[in-house]
């Protein structure tokens, strides 16, 4: 898998967004306060990103982003490999599947509202789409166009959502004098990949947990979404849509996925840090009931891979940036770090027996959720450390689906070769 991700917080404010990172274009988007992007008035400007390095054969993407605005204009689209278009206007959206031969629209009931995340996953080769909003399915993309099955979020394509039109995937916004705001924009490649071998295709199959807390009260965390407490309260849902210690209660929250968590597959987890703590506290997000991500002050960051054989420590020095999104991935025994992005090359093994450097290591024995399917929230009450857009891919593993193949007959006969004048058997069944 291969992702971009992108807060735009490092470019410079009131420039176009084009020749900042590795975004190119013309300069009708340029960066605002607070690290968003919009259109320049009355332009109609097309910028994008083109990741060529990346293969995307496949088919298989996912996008997210966050609409800080809504659009009040004639509205703009994002654009995917130039097969993939959603179309946003003041009175409604839709999203264009394009294929090579054949086109159609789904459309969204009712526009998005400020502050949504929209997530739109295509996977089985780029003939299914499914639709999410801060994390849920988006019912709302509730009828299928003729031909297409499915409804309420999730739809089968009569066709491949492909990426003829272009070699990489890339990432496009078009304004004709609107006021669409964006931010966190996050690509994946082949995140859900397919391939087959020995006779079988395998598809990789997830379930995404997203919460930016944005619809949440200012007010304790437990008790909104799929939060609860373990014993007591003890984080608060902030007025910037934040969260943070509430500054009384030593306890944890959490969201339990024990009804659908499947133990031997893989996982990602990732979160913004909003606020770096700079107190000699830590602070634990723990993956099951033991392995945890420690975030520190300045001293850095940790993680302990519990598989109840052999334990594995790393650690990160120095610690992160304010404003940085960070990400841990484990596929079986394999475990990699990113931060905004990119692999996390200040990761190192401080203790066990894993394999690999810079980021990416391969553990002695498998991960082990040791009796908790939940991932658990603890911010020490004399920190100041706020996090949001926390983000759980679970169920990540391959499964076989059988290769649609046409039925043949073969019959096996004697191989014989002619020695000596003779038709000799040399092989019989």
């Amino acid at each position: 898998m291969a992702q971009f991700t992108d807060n735009f917080n490092s470019y410079v404010v009131d420039d176009p967004l084009a020749g900042q990172g590795q975004w190119t274009g013309t300069s009708g988007i340029k960066v605002l306060t607070g690290g968003i992007i919009g259109a320049i008035s009355n332009s109609m400007a097309q910028t994008g990103v083109s990741l060529t390095s990346f293969d995307n054969s496949s088919n298989n993407w996912d996008i997210s982003f966050k609409i800080v605005e809504t659009t009040t204009g004639d509205g703009g689209y994002i654009g995917i490999a130039g097969s993939a278009w959603i179309f946003g206007y003041g009175g409604g959206e839709q999203f264009l599947c394009y294929g090579e031969f054949l086109y159609d629209w789904i459309y969204r009931d009712s526009p998005h509202v400020d502050g949504d995340v929209v997530l739109i996953k295509v996977t089985e080769g780029g003939t299914h789409i499914e639709f999410y909003v801060n994390g849920d399915i988006d019912t709302e993309y509730s009828t299928a166009p003729a031909g297409f099955t499915g409804g309420d979020g999730v739809f089968d394509i009569p066709f491949v959502l492909d990426t003829f039109l272009s070699s990489a995937l890339q990432f496009y916004f078009t304004f004709t004098d609107s006021t669409f705001r964006v931010d966190d924009v996050i690509i994946n490649y082949d995140a859900v990949a397919s391939f087959a071998y020995q006779g079988v295709l395998k598809i990789y199959h997830g379930i995404t947990f997203f919460d930016n807390f944005n619809s949440y009260t200012e007010d304790y965390l437990a008790g909104q979404g799929r939060w609860e407490a373990y014993s007591d309260p003890a984080h608060v849902v902030t007025a910037t849509g934040t969260v943070a210690s509430d500054g009384i209660t030593n306890d944890y929250d959490l969201v339990d996925f024990s009804s659908d968590l499947v133990e031997s597959a893989g996982w990602e987890f990732s979160l913004k840090l909003v606020n770096i703590e700079v107190n000699a506290h830590s602070n634990e997000f723990y993956i099951g009931n033991v392995s945890r991500f420690i975030h520190y002050n300045s001293n850095g960051a940790a993680f302990d891979w519990y598989s109840g054989i052999t334990n594995e420590l790393f650690y990160r020095d120095p610690n992160y940036q304010e404003g940085d999104i960070i990400k841990i991935t484990r596929n079986g025994k394999h475990l990699e770090f990113f931060v905004n992005g990119l692999i996390d090359t200040l990761w190192y093994l401080e203790a066990g027996s894993a394999t690999g450097s810079n980021g990416v290591f391969d553990c002695t024995d498998e991960f082990n959720w040791d009796g908790s399917k939940a991932i658990w929230l603890h911010i020490d009450t004399q920190s100041n450390l706020e996090i949001d857009d926390i983000r759980f891919d679970y169920n990540q593993g391959w499964t076989p689906k059988p290769l649609l193949v046409e039925d043949l007959a073969f019959e096996r006969r004697p191989v014989r070769a002619y020695i000596d004048g003779n038709w000799e058997l040399i092989q019989s069944f």
